[in-house]
C-alpha cells in the first residue's frame, strides 16, 4: 500500500510539512497505523530517521486549529493533579493559566503533546505543549518556575 516515508532524519516535536515526506509502498499494517492525509499541522511526537513510514502513532492530531502563528514546545514539570490525575491526552486543548506574584493571572491556549509520568512515583509527570511562540518567549520566566495551572480549554475542541 502507498504510505508516507520520511525524507530526512525529523527532530521530536517537528511540524511536519508535505515537504518532508516522499512517497513508497509498503506491507499493510492495522487498519489506521500509517499516517495519512492531513499530516500539515502535525507535530511528531519522537525523533523518525529517514526512510522510516510515517505512522499514526508518532504524530499529534493536528493542532494548527487551535494555536496560531509560529509554534513553541514547552516542557513542564508537573504533578499528576495538573495533568487531571493522568487524564489529558495528545490533542487535548487547554489553558494555561500563569499566577505571578504582583500580576493578575493569565491564560494562555496551548495542546497537550504527551503527558506522562516522570519517574516510578506517580507525584511527577512531564507535561509537553505547543503553543504560540511568541506568548511562550513573553512568558518564559513564567513557565520555567511552573508557576501554571492547567485548565481544559473549555471553548475549543479537540482535534482527533
Amino acid at each position: 500500500m502507498p504510505v508516507f516515508i520520511v525524507a530526512s532524519d525529523l527532530p521530536a516535536y517537528h511540524e511536519v510539512t508535505l515537504n518532508d515526506l516522499t512517497m513508497d509502498t509498503r506491507a499493510a499494517l492495522g487498519e489506521n497505523d500509517y499516517a495519512t492525509l492531513p499530516v500539515d499541522g502535525r507535530i511528531t511526537l519522537k525523533a523518525i530517521e529517514k526512510g522510516e513510514p510515517l505512522l499514526n502513532a508518532d504524530l499529534s492530531p493536528s493542532i494548527r486549529g487551535l494555536v496560531s502563528g509560529d509554534l513553541r514546545v514547552v516542557g513542564l514539570d508537573v504533578t499528576r493533579g495538573d495533568v487531571l490525575g493522568g487524564a489529558l491526552r495528545s490533542g487535548d486543548p487547554v489553558l494555561v493559566l500563569l499566577i505571578e506574584k504582583g500580576y493578575p493571572p493569565r491564560e494562555l491556549r496551548a495542546v497537550v503533546l504527551s503527558a506522562s509520568s516522570a519517574g516510578t512515583t506517580t507525584a511527577n509527570w512531564s507535561l509537553v505543549l505547543a503553543m504560540n511562540g511568541r506568548e511562550a518567549r513573553s512568558h518564559a520566566a513564567t513557565l520555567a518556575r511552573n508557576d501554571v495551572l492547567i485548565l481544559r480549554d473549555p471553548k475549543a475542541t479537540a482535534p482527533r
